[in-house]
């Protein structure tokens, strides 16, 4: 993990793909090599909104990556 200037946490997914989140609640941002958004990730809900086209077979292990390194908070 690195930190930027900028208070954003970045997270290398894979070869292809990396994410950033910044300290507050709003959302996880997934970009790919080429630094173009691909989608965002709620940490409220836990789900991936896209942006551009993935592939099942890439989106998957993507989405399997944030709830494991972003599970979503349950609030009571």
């Amino acid at each position: 993990m690195q930190h930027d200037p900028n208070g954003l946490n970045h997270h290398i997914i894979n070869e292809s793909f990396y994410s950033e989140h910044s300290k507050q609640d709003g959302p996880v941002r997934i970009f790919n090599k080429l630094h173009y958004l691909m989608g965002e990730y709620s940490l409220k809900t836990g789900v991936a909104t896209w942006q551009r086209v993935i592939p099942s077979p890439q989106r998957m292990p993507l989405e399997r990556w944030l709830s494991t390194h972003y599970p979503v908070a349950i609030t009571v």
